[in-house]
């Protein structure tokens, strides 16, 4: 078995390895949406929702706080009784 240190050591380069190749992509993505937004800014408005719009994500203050403790709870019941 790897001592600890080893084991943390090449998970922190894998991260590495990874950011390398996707800062650049998101880079890109942002200038991408820059433009977008320079171009056409209403329809960039994230407040401007239509009755059209197919998929929405609406943000409930305090809801995933709630789903967490829950599923929390969940699974300490189900070890619990197992």
């Amino acid at each position: 078995m790897l001592p600890l240190i080893d084991v943390l050591f090449a998970c922190s380069v894998a991260v590495v390895e990874r950011l390398k190749s996707f800062l650049p992509e998101m880079a890109a993505a942002n200038t991408q949406l820059d433009q977008q937004i320079e171009s056409s800014p209403e329809e960039c408005n994230i407040e401007n929702i239509s009755e059209s719009d197919e998929r929405v994500i609406e943000m409930v203050s305090g809801t995933l706080l709630h789903v967490r403790v829950n599923v929390i709870e969940q699974i300490y019941h189900s070890f619990a009784a197992g």
